[in-house]
């Protein structure tokens, strides 16, 4: 999953489209789509289409260790949420449920519980504001040369320049999927604590006799 995106785009401006009159065509572009892992680099040139995925290397030090601390909080925050749905899911059943009580008891698991949220939470906004950091990578990585896009700006609208005749080149840049994703799971799971913290437990009790007080 794409995390972030620069793309060149030159579009020919003279192109006649019949009754609308004259539109933009795409000519070619050029994509540098950024995951966790590496670059996909996507061109299209004769309208062909290529690409080519490069793991970062010694080119983009501090990129890499931006995505590698989201990456890391990223995975931690799946897991610890693999762990609680997988425990909670085995307590809808009773029997599994009565003699999960009994060992580890209610007060006990309601704060685990609650130290899980917590902690996945956390996991979720480090690893957003975290990947702010990517502006400075990309312009240590560039160096002098780097004095645009990316480099000055986290995210911005299509920029437009002429190109030659009849040819605009067209920069845009900006994050992607994965990390608007990261931003929609700190409302859930803010939402979540509350409903745990707020609520005595957070799973079905009425048939469980484990002799502790709620």
């Amino acid at each position: 999953m794409d995390w972030y995106e620069y793309s060149v785009t030159y579009l020919n401006t003279n192109t006649n489209t019949g009754a609308t009159g004259f539109g933009n065509t795409v000519v070619n572009y050029t994509k540098l789509r950024y995951d966790l892992e590496g670059m996909t680099t996507e061109t299209k040139v004769n309208e062909q289409v290529q690409n080519r995925f490069m793991a970062y290397d010694d080119t983009y030090t501090q990129v890499e260790t931006i995505m590698q601390l989201c990456q890391a909080f990223v995975i931690i925050g799946v897991v610890l949420s693999a762990l609680l749905t997988f425990t909670l899911s085995l307590c809808f059943f009773d029997g599994l449920r009565n003699k999960f009580l009994f060992w580890i008891g209610m007060g006990t698991l309601r704060i685990v519980v609650i130290v899980t949220v917590f902690f996945i939470l956390v996991s979720s906004i480090i690893a957003f504001l975290g990947f702010l950091g990517i502006t400075a990578a990309f312009e240590s990585d560039g160096g002098s040369s780097c004095n645009y896009g990316p480099c000055r700006k986290f995210m911005s609208p299509s920029s437009r320049t002429n190109a030659g005749a009849n040819l605009d080149e067209v920069q845009e840049w900006g994050a992607r999927e994965g990390w608007f994703l990261t931003l929609a799971t700190i409302p859930i799971s803010i939402l979540l604590l509350i409903v745990v913290v707020l609520n005595k437990f957070p799973i079905p009790v009425d048939s469980v006799g484990s002799g502790e007080a709620l």
